[in-house]
């Protein structure tokens, strides 16, 4: 009965220390960067993002991320066009090609990014609250993935992706062209780890 006893409490306390050693290498990050969208008449952007990661073992990191974008597109026809809203909810996967506190690291991820309509500036219109905006596609869901490569330390994470997302088809009459959605994103930012309770405070 002791024996069994003292089975019980040990495989609960390695239960517990392997949970807490996981939990402490959970990670989170946060950070901005650029959109640089590779249609015709676009312009680079603005992002923001939010992730969470954890470690499969000493060379594999799993995680996903949020993030939002700002970037202007258009077509090559002369208009002015707006600044739509844009965001990526994604699942993804690193591998570091080295050890120690400096880290390279390629991977990629997928998931689904939602994007905003695409709207030209009326110039004709001058209304007295300013021009309208005539939205030539619609809001839609797309899916899409990315290659990425990288670097972190222990507080710094640093990376270039390409964003591959279908293109989305015109909805004016007559008009057979497409906005192109695949842009690059370079991405800084910062990273926390999370800690048992009672744990280190380190970084």
């Amino acid at each position: 009965m002791k024996n069994k006893i003292l089975l019980t409490f040990l495989v609960a306390m390695l239960a517990f220390g392997t949970h807490a050693q996981i939990f402490e290498k959970y990670r989170f990050g946060f950070g901005g960067g650029f959109a640089v969208p590779t249609g015709e008449s676009s312009r680079f952007g603005v992002l923001a993002y939010i992730d969470s990661s954890y470690p499969v073992n000493n060379a594999l990191r799993l995680g996903v991320r949020a993030e939002w974008i700002l970037m202007s597109l258009g077509l090559p026809d002369g208009r002015k066009y707006g600044t739509p809203m844009r965001a990526g909810y994604t699942a993804n996967a690193k591998y570091y090609l080295n050890t120690g506190d400096h880290r390279f690291f390629c991977g990629g991820g997928l998931g689904f990014y939602r994007l905003g309509p695409v709207r030209y500036i009326d110039e004709t219109s001058g209304g007295l609250l300013g021009y309208d905006k005539v939205a030539i596609t619609l809001a839609e869901t797309r899916f899409g993935f990315y290659p990425s490569i990288g670097f972190e330390n222990r507080t710094l994470a640093i990376s270039l992706d390409y964003n591959f997302i279908p293109s989305t088809a015109v909805t004016e009459p007559g008009n057979n062209a497409r906005i192109k959605n695949g842009f690059f994103g370079i991405h800084v930012g910062a990273l926390l780890r999370a800690h048992k309770p009672g744990g280190s405070k380190k970084v």
